[in-house]
């Protein structure tokens, strides 16, 4: 029996590193956005309080003012925790992330729901002149507060420094969920002046 050296086995390559960036979370944005939606819900409860109606007016004002102001207080809250020093560097994918995808998802959503039930009411008074009705303007801003209210804290969520595309949609969700914002407080301020039955 005659003895064979084993011959060489080549290692095995190494498995690619993941592709990836170390990002953070922008607290000054969420502080941004937090200001904007606590300050617009207690316009709008304000405004509501300026010329008061009947009890279907109130619950969409008080309601939709309540959860702007609720949404912004924990965005709020966010902030100033990351802002503190607390934000751990975390490798995230250079991929576009499910959160932000929601964000824009939810905002298309919350925008569908507001022109259908309200929001193209209030247009058509914009662009006609005929006379402006605030539970009609409205109705539509209060039936999609919560996927309004979603799209903008999962974009602020998912929105971090390095990941273009990514924040490019975050972004687009946080604004559609703002300019939501416009003609609901306009409604607000042509009611609260008298301006609408």
């Amino acid at each position: 029996m005659t003895y064979l050296p084993a011959e060489p086995v080549e290692p095995l390559p190494a498995a690619a590193p993941a592709k990836g960036v170390v990002a953070y979370r922008s607290p000054l944005l969420m502080g941004a956005v937090a200001v904007v939606l606590a300050i617009s819900g207690i316009a709008n409860i304000i405004l509501y309080n300026m010329s008061p109606g009947g009890p279907v007016e109130a619950v969409l004002a008080y309601g939709s003012g309540a959860s702007w102001a609720l949404t912004g207080l924990a965005v709020g809250i966010v902030a100033i925790v990351l802002s503190r020093g607390n934000r751990e560097p975390t490798v995230f994918s250079t991929g576009v992330d499910g959160l932000s995808i929601t964000s824009v998802s939810l905002g298309v959503v919350a925008l569908i729901i507001w022109a259908v039930f309200g929001g193209g009411y209030f247009l058509v008074r914009v662009f006609s002149g005929l006379e402006y009705r605030f539970m009609e303007d409205v109705n539509g801003a209060f039936f999609a507060g919560i996927p309004w209210m979603l799209a903008i804290v999962f974009g602020v969520i998912s929105f971090r420094t390095a990941r273009s595309a990514s924040n490019i949609l975050a972004l687009i969700g946080i604004g559609i969920g703002v300019l939501l914002l416009i003609p609901t407080l306009a409604s607000g301020v042509i009611y609260g002046l008298h301006l609408s039955p």
